[in-house]
């Protein structure tokens, strides 16, 4: 793929086109995301640490209040400092592992941890990034932590203590949301050792009916490991099955973009490989002016009209969302009369109706008006063979579920923190508070889709103000002439293809040297202004003149006709 990125740029500099997306493409972090979910010392931290053989590296048997979100993956040469402290302020702290061990992070202050080693076990995975997420009994919000690699994620691996193999409101929740996303699921079942084999052997066979209420557990990898053992040799067997399976969306996606880009420099080269009078030229950078305004200002007008639809949407989102949690009502109030925390409770709701709704209504939607903005939005004057090129990848119609802001997140402990004489004094209050919930979602939920909408939109102005620009320079470049390559280097350029069909330069040079021979020095040369005798020298000069520039232009065509092929050849290659 390198390779193809190298030939790529190569054509580029050639036409004194820019290389920086192609340098971006290089700098990429395609690998992707293992994150790692469990209740609070279930033994995640230290599973990570076993797995590396870096004991200590994740701080183990910690307080709720210190576990944060820590990413560990591989990289080339080792780092000086290999761990990044990135603060919800946006300060970013860099420091070697012994400055971390000693340091005291507060999981209210710290967004995450990232750790890059030159590790030798890390290397034998070297696409995934491991993600310590901390316990959902913690206090934080863990399960929205979880989801937000949910995107990026190959497979979630959910670790269960073998002496706790149940599952709670939030795990069901999450297993219900992975299974929704068809996203690989992975189970731990740590500390083998802590009970007797027949005890494990039945309980995990209870476990795997409860769990087959939710999920398949036939396409679940279930791995066993043992803390004073230090057995972890499936966990490391699964994630060399998902290091595989990372390489091949790798692959996908680098090609993707490899094609996008080079889909760029075609545009450039299918306007360039043709020939054109000033007044043509003239008429060409007009209609292409035209065209371009024409197609922003319908792509604007589109988008437009994608977001008030999908905001109209909302209603209907918010009314599923008002029937979900009517349904759970009976639940939470006794939970609340109990003086627990309904916050997991709500969230799991949202979280799966809003899910089902907006792939069942957004995402169509979507689909729908960027299909008709690809189908009909595009300046193509010169495409005769177009590379497939996705501007925006079908799979990605994914809109960011909104959370819950602190303000209602607080109006929930409030209530449930409250000392109730009965039932029915709860139910006014618990109503009161699902409202407050469904307006404060409805508000999140307009923002994240008007932001989606703006990423998309900027997406394809973007997309489109390139190819404007690579026809702009096309036409600019056929009429300053800037670019007329030596023969010297045509003939080595020529060995990028070998085809029968293509005009060989010298198929015309007999032709024209003919011409050359036959011209005496009493040659005359017909103007409109009579008959003039020109010396032989100025005749000759002349056709030779003629000759030059007529060879310099079959030869500005021939080489881009064969940069064309091979661009295309490229493309079916990655």
């Amino acid at each position: 793929m390198y390779e193809i990125i190298n030939e790529l740029k190569q054509i580029n500099n050639h036409y004194k086109l820019s290389n920086a997306e192609f340098k971006r493409i290089e700098s990429l972090n395609f690998k992707s995301y293992v994150p790692l979910i469990g209740k609070f010392s279930v033994g995640k931290s230290a599973l990570i640490n076993h797995l590396i053989g870096h004991k200590g590296l994740l701080k183990e048997n910690i307080i709720s209040q210190t576990s944060v979100i820590s990413e560990v993956t591989h990289t080339e040469g080792g780092l000086k400092n290999p761990v990044k402290i990135i603060y919800k302020n946006g300060q970013v702290l860099q420091c070697s592992i012994s400055e971390y061990q000693k340091l005291s992070l507060s999981v209210n202050e710290v967004e995450k941890v990232k750790f890059e080693l030159n590790n030798r076990r890390l290397a034998i995975v070297n696409n995934l990034i491991l993600v310590d997420i901390p316990g959902f009994d913690t206090g934080t919000d863990a399960h929205n932590f979880a989801m937000k690699y949910m995107n990026e994620a190959i497979a979630y691996m959910i670790a269960f203590s073998a002496e706790d193999l149940t599952l709670k409101t939030t795990m069901i929740n999450i297993l219900k949301e992975l299974k929704l996303y068809k996203i690989s699921i992975g189970i731990i079942i740590t500390k083998t050792d802590k009970i007797s084999r027949d005890v494990l052997e039945n309980n995990f066979t209870k476990f795997k009916k409860l769990l087959s209420k939710y999920v398949d557990v036939n396409k679940i990898d279930f791995c066993f490991t043992s803390s004073n053992k230090s057995e972890i040799q499936e966990v490391a067997e699964y994630l060399e099955k998902l290091h595989i399976k990372a390489m091949r969306i790798k692959l996908n996606k680098l090609s993707q973009a490899i094609r996008s880009e080079a889909g760029n420099t075609l545009r450039y080269l299918e306007a360039y490989n043709n020939s054109f009078t000033q007044e043509e030229l003239t008429i060409l950078e007009t209609q292409l002016q035209d065209q371009y305004q024409l197609a922003t200002k319908a792509t604007n007008a589109e988008f437009k009209e994608l977001e008030n639809n999908s905001l109209e949407l909302i209603v209907n989102i918010v009314e599923d969302l008002a029937y979900g949690l009517e349904e759970c009502e009976k639940i939470m109030l006794l939970m609340v009369y109990n003086q627990q925390n309904i916050q997991a409770q709500i969230n799991g709701i949202i979280r799966n109706v809003i899910i089902k709704s907006i792939k069942a209504h957004i995402a169509p939607l979507i689909q729908l008006h960027i299909t008709r903005i690809v189908n009909t939005i595009t300046i193509n004057m010169f495409i005769r063979d177009k590379v497939i090129v996705n501007v925006i990848n079908k799979e990605d119609y994914t809109i960011e579920l909104p959370p819950m802001s602190i303000a209602t997140i607080d109006l929930i402990k409030e209530v449930c923190a409250k000392k109730y004489e009965s039932k029915n004094a709860i139910s006014p209050v618990l109503r009161k508070l699902l409202i407050s919930v469904l307006q404060d979602i409805r508000y999140q939920l307009s923002i994240s889709i008007s932001k989606r909408v703006g990423e998309f939109k900027a997406l394809f102005n973007q997309s489109l103000t390139t190819e404007f620009r690579m026809l702009e320079k096309a036409f600019l470049d056929i009429n300053s002439s800037t670019i007329n390559p030596p023969i010297h280097e045509l003939e080595n350029e020529s060995e990028i293809i070998h085809d029968d069909d293509y005009y060989n330069p010298a198929d015309g040079m007999s032709e024209i040297a003919e011409s050359i021979i036959q011209i005496s020095s009493a040659d005359l040369v017909y103007c409109n202004d009579g008959l003039h005798q020109l010396a032989s020298d100025e005749s000759l000069s002349l056709v030779s003149s003629t000759f030059s520039k007529n060879y310099q232009e079959q030869n500005r065509l021939i080489l881009a006709s064969q940069h064309i092929q091979k661009i295309k050849e490229m493309c079916h290659e990655c």
